[in-house]
């Protein structure tokens, strides 16, 4: 990822590699879009698999939709 990437919208975001595409999938899926970023940043620190069993703990923990994107991101607030 160059320095321009930062600046792309969301819309633009075309994954480039598979940890990527994944990503974009779980931000998707918890309809967390507009935090595609902060996803994005966290793959970068994070190992992938760490970050998909972070997701699927969070599913099992919550069924709201909030709930299930703060449980999500409880995993990686620093």
């Amino acid at each position: 990822m160059n320095i321009l990437d930062h600046f792309k919208t969301v819309e633009e975001f075309v994954p480039e590699t598979v940890d990527e595409y994944i990503i974009l999938q779980i931000a998707r899926r918890l309809n967390d879009m507009r935090n595609l970023n902060w996803h994005l940043r966290i793959m970068r620190k994070h190992p992938i698999d760490e970050i998909v069993g972070a997701f699927q703990s969070a599913r099992k923990g919550s069924s709201d939709p909030i709930a299930l994107i703060e449980e999500f991101h409880s995993h990686y607030d620093t």
